[in-house]
């Protein structure tokens, strides 16, 4: 490799430390935010829409999050050529939180639009 290479591969991953910065704060901005939903566990923090639904808004929110952050950190050791025994361990960790957060989309989405009825009962007339 010659050095002309080495240094626009340098410059590249220099580039990218400020958008992973961005997507973490954003990530930080967001946990702020819903914080209350994992530390707050009453009616008043989770209003009488996701009260009975609260334990899927939890697994979604877990699991995202564990998803994002081993995410960005994937990013970092795939572009920066790391690809190791950390790399797959994260990508494990990633699936799992990937498949918690589905699972916490799929309680939710089978209890919205009043009740048990599952997903398509929004889109029905009948109501």
């Amino acid at each position: 490799m010659n050095v002309a290479a080495v240094a626009r591969a340098r410059d590249g991953h220099l580039l990218l430390i400020p958008v992973l910065v961005a997507l973490a704060a954003a990530l930080l901005w967001f946990v702020h935010q819903k914080l209350h939903y994992v530390t707050d566990c009453s009616l008043r923090s989770y209003t009488e829409y996701y009260w009975p639904r609260r334990a899927g808004l939890i697994f979604h929110l877990l699991g995202g999050s564990l998803a994002i952050c081993t995410g960005l950190v994937q990013i970092w050791l795939g572009l920066t050529n790391q690809t190791g025994r950390l790399h797959r361990s994260l990508g494990k960790l990633y699936a799992a939180g990937v498949a918690i957060g589905s699972l916490g989309t799929s309680m939710r989405s089978t209890t919205s639009c009043r009740g048990l009825a599952g997903p398509f009962r929004c889109f029905s007339r009948s109501r």
